[in-house]
């Protein structure tokens, strides 16, 4: 085989990530320097055709010295190297070095004298050339998937762990040339810090705990997107818990939330009063999403859709509606008393209003949509959208025409309000805005700058094809 001139170098060898490539020797057989810690952060072989390679295998307690060529494969631009331990490789044209403290071999030295142990082993299905960390070859390259860790930028920057950690946390009072030097390290390396670990060396998480009481309901998903994005911008992930509209689950997602997250939203939470003022206790930041708490124990994001509502009557009552009929939600939410009084208080004198048990799931809807049929109302309302689509889906079955023979109405304004047949007539919730608004309440509690304030947004009425004329 002929041998490579040292002026080939960047022929032979394709450098990455400082520039410091692997040391070879002169020729074929010759050993190569044994390096018991990676001094670059990345190998690829670019054109030699031989490698030499020097392989350890164990024969029971006895370490042999074994060297194999690794014939380089044009077509996959990999080494196909035979299984073992590898300690060192050598490129033809490359000089041998001068020995230094990592150890260095030469001819005939024992390899007894070395500790290979930290070595990686080479996989017969990974043929690519391994040292210490594991690497893998795509398209000629050698790349290394193991992460760098904190003790391998100490090493490299000549510091201590703690020192690397002060730097990384930002700590005070570090020398501006340790800085550097920590910076420089890590970024060679590679070397990203965990945040969950800087988080937990400054008593957080980085977490927020989000209850919602149905996450089936397109309402509060929406509402979570819009926490979810401001949460990210300040450098924080949401947790969700699903209560399944079962107000005992929601103490028990509380307990595993507020022992994993620096802070809680509660979306329209089902829980009672005493339960909800219980909450004090759990000592962790809460906002409430679309529920008012007594006394004014938690900041709160809430909606006043009194105006929708009356909008909405005064819709019904142009389309000479007299006779409504509401579905109502679960006993235990907040908005259900808010909605049956406002439209208790909506309502003209002439107009009759009943009330129908329902629940807050499209089932729901669909099993009291015959009782609501009942009342000889000509408008049914639901809770809330999802109740009202079920309803609708109930008429449609029974052969009833919606809103030919009877009107329908809702409330939240889900997404898929807009793309049923007919599309629903809903008072829109500002969905987006609630988790955006319960964010920002939550944010200065992380910070330690407590304030208790509510905030109220407004509802707005959207009408669509589900209301029309009333038909005798």
């Amino acid at each position: 085989m002929r041998n490579r001139a040292p002026g080939d170098r960047r022929e032979a060898l394709e450098e990455l990530g400082d520039g410091r490539v692997l040391p070879g020797c002169d020729h074929v057989g010759q050993s190569a320097p044994v390096l018991r810690q990676p001094v670059w952060p990345g190998l690829a072989v670019a054109q030699p055709e031989l490698v030499t390679v020097l392989v350890g295998q164990t024969a029971g307690r006895r370490r042999q010295r074994v060297e194999q060529t690794a014939r380089h494969d044009r077509a996959t631009g990999q080494e196909q190297l035979p299984p073992g331990e590898l300690h060192a490789a050598a490129f033809p044209g490359e000089p041998v070095p001068e020995p230094r403290e990592t150890g260095c071999a030469r001819q005939g030295f024992d390899p007894q004298d070395f500790d290979f142990s930290p070595l990686s082993r080479v996989s017969r299905r990974d043929s690519s050339i391994i040292v210490r960390n594991r690497f893998h070859t795509r398209g000629g390259f050698v790349r290394r998937t193991r992460q760098v860790t904190i003790l391998s930028v100490a090493a490299a920057a000549g510091v201590s762990k703690s020192t690397v950690s002060r730097v990384m946390n930002e700590t005070p009072n570090v020398d501006p040339q340790i800085v550097t030097r920590v910076r420089d390290a890590a970024a060679r390396l590679g070397y990203r810090p965990s945040g969950t670990a800087q988080n937990l060396s400054r008593g957080r998480t980085g977490i927020v705990g989000v209850l919602v009481p149905d996450l089936a309901n397109p309402l509060f998903a929406t509402i979570l997107k819009g926490i979810s994005a401001e949460a990210e911008q300040d450098g924080y992930r949401t947790l969700v818990a699903d209560a399944n509209e079962q107000p005992g689950e929601e103490l028990r997602h509380l307990n595993e939330l507020a022992r994993q997250s620096d802070g809680l939203i509660l979306c329209g939470p089902r829980m009672s009063t005493p339960e909800l003022a219980g909450l004090a206790e759990l000592d962790v930041p809460i906002v409430l999403v679309n529920r008012k708490p007594d006394r004014n124990l938690f900041p709160s994001v809430t909606v006043d859709s009194q105006e929708a509502v009356m909008d909405l009557c005064r819709h019904l009552d142009g389309f000479g509606h007299t006779s409504l009929c509401y579905l109502g939600g679960p006993s235990h939410a907040a908005a259900e008393a808010d909605r049956w009084s406002a439209l208790q208080s909506s309502i003209r004198s002439r107009t009759k209003l009943y009330r129908v048990p329902a629940g807050a799931m499209l089932d729901d809807g669909h099993a009291a949509a015959e009782a609501a049929l009942a009342t000889g109302a000509t408008c049914l309302i639901g809770f809330n959208d999802l109740v009202a689509l079920g309803a609708v889906a109930r008429l449609q079955e029974l052969g009833i025409a919606v809103p030919g023979q009877i009107s329908v109405a809702g409330f939240d304004d889900i997404v898929y309000a807009r793309f049923t047949l007919p599309g629903l007539t809903t008072v829109a919730m500002p969905q987006t805005e609630f988790g955006q608004e319960a964010w920002r309440l939550l944010s200065p509690y992380l910070h330690s700058r407590k304030t208790r304030r509510t905030r109220t947004l407004s509802a707005h009425l959207v009408i669509r094809g589900s209301t029309g004329p009333r038909r005798n």
